[in-house]
């Protein structure tokens, strides 16, 4: 009895068992029938320190030791299982371990093949957002320098050079070449006979026929010749618009009818402009003196031309300091007093459209009430008098109230003999102007009540108007 305890204490006192690849080495013998019995000394003595796998396995087959579970067999009747056979050798393992270390190996290569080629596919598609992204900024910045910077140059440099062009002082006098006698110059000079022979049947009107046939300022088809230079350039040039103070000093161009904002987006060279150019509407003519002359231009806030600046007549200081402008036409040179500026809607597509550009009227009365509903819509009262043998001419461009507004400055032509001052310390602001609907919509208030102009007249609600005499 005391040698059993003393063999079941050493049994304890034995190191543990070897943990090898594939199987634990157990200091103990299977004793079938569920009998345990202790292990001899002898059995007991085997090396397992220090020992590597293949040598442990050599172990196991050379001293018949079978792998069993760890559980302890202390208690006595439980069935010892899952033993490994004594022909399960070392072949069968490595062969096991081999195959799963192959699958594996194929599935991690597969799986690398895919991550290697998405990580191809994603590093392709960063480089072609990287081009695309640097093409754009190229693009884009040449686009914004050409906006800022190449366009606004070039367009100026062209409105420099048609500046230049204008001559408007220009006086033609008589040369009397010195190499010949005077009936030898006199001979050289057209007769009047003659120079109406070379006027275009089309421009013989009343009003082009009225004008001076032997006028030395003028050329065979009666226009004035300090227009000569841009004509040469553009025979669509009409005339010349100047506002004092200002960097409104333009040619006005007129295109064929069929295309008759053709210098909405030209230069007048024709060349594609963002500026565009001041042109005559289509209802106006310049050969027919129409009595109404309408003059459309682009609000180029960008480069701070064109007609950009005529809504600073908003500013009732700003008239008072240019309450003339100057407007020459090929055929007659002009100046003409302001007698309005109102704010409209430009399409007659969601409302009503208040057409200011007629050019021609019916009679008097009909012209009379045109000027009628554009005094009711100006934003001031001017002192400038109107009759129904005055001519207006009438400067649209777009402004910004709201959609497809327009701000629209009316002026009439000062009579011959007329006086040029114009008494601004008399304007006044008007307080309640006639608006399109859409504006009573967005920002309130209640428009004035109309009448027709005599209607108006004889209510003594009009100042402006002085009877012929």
């Amino acid at each position: 009895m005391s040698e059993d305890r003393n063999l079941d204490d050493k049994i304890l006192n034995e190191d543990p068992p070897v943990e090898t690849a594939n199987c634990f080495v157990h200091d103990i013998v299977v004793i079938p029938n569920n009998e345990v019995e202790p292990a001899s000394p002898s059995e007991l003595e085997v090396p397992v320190h220090n020992v590597t796998s293949d040598q442990n396995i050599d172990l196991m087959k050379d001293n018949k030791i079978d792998e069993v579970s760890s559980e302890p067999l202390e208690n006595k009747g439980m069935e010892v299982s899952n033993l490994t056979s004594p022909d399960h050798n070392t072949s069968d393992y490595n062969t096991s371990d081999q195959t799963t270390l192959n699958q594996d190996t194929l599935v991690n290569t597969t799986i690398s093949k895919k991550n290697h080629k998405k990580i191809k596919q994603q590093r392709n598609i960063y480089r072609s957002l990287r081009l695309c992204s640097i093409i754009a900024f190229f693009v884009f910045t040449g686009l914004f320098l050409n906006e800022i910077l190449i366009q606004p140059y070039y367009s100026n440099k062209v409105i420099q050079e048609v500046q230049n062009l204008y001559q408007k002082e220009s006086v033609v006098t008589p040369v009397i070449k010195s190499d010949k006698t005077k009936e030898e110059n006199a001979e050289d000079t057209l007769s009047t006979d003659e120079v109406e022979q070379q006027i275009p049947m089309q421009l013989e009107g009343d009003y082009l026929s009225s004008l001076p046939a032997n006028d030395p300022n003028r050329d065979n088809l009666r226009r004035l010749l300090q227009f000569k230079e841009l004509l040469n350039v553009n025979s669509d040039v009409k005339g010349w618009l100047t506002i004092p103070d200002s960097n409104m000093n333009y040619a006005v161009l007129q295109s064929a009818s069929s295309d008759p904002e053709y210098y909405l987006t030209r230069n007048i060279y024709k060349e594609n402009d963002k500026n565009g150019s001041l042109f005559l509407d289509k209802n106006s003519s310049i050969e027919n003196n129409t009595k109404n002359f309408v003059i459309h231009g682009h609000n180029m806030k960008s480069t701070d031309s064109m007609f950009h600046h005529l809504l600073d007549y908003k500013k009732l200081d700003f008239y008072k300091e240019r309450p003339v402008i100057t407007f020459d036409t090929i055929y007659e040179t002009g100046k003409w007093k302001i007698i309005a500026l109102f704010i409209t809607n430009g399409s007659s597509e969601k409302e009503e459209l208040f057409n200011y550009t007629r050019s021609t009227f019916d009679d008097s009365s009909d012209f009379l009430n045109f000027v009628y509903q554009i005094k009711v819509r100006s934003l001031y009262h001017t002192t400038v008098d109107i009759n129904q043998n005055d001519q207006l001419l009438t400067l649209s461009t777009c402004s910004y109230e709201l959609n497809d507004y327009r701000t629209v400055l009316v002026a009439r032509k000062v009579r011959p003999d007329e006086d040029l001052t114009v008494d601004v310390d008399r304007v006044t602001k008007n307080e309640n102007p006639l608006y399109p609907e859409s504006w009573y919509k967005n920002y309130d208030g209640t428009p004035p009540d109309l009448a027709t102009f005599e209607e108006a007249l004889e209510a003594g609600q009009i100042s402006w108007y002085t009877p012929v005499e």
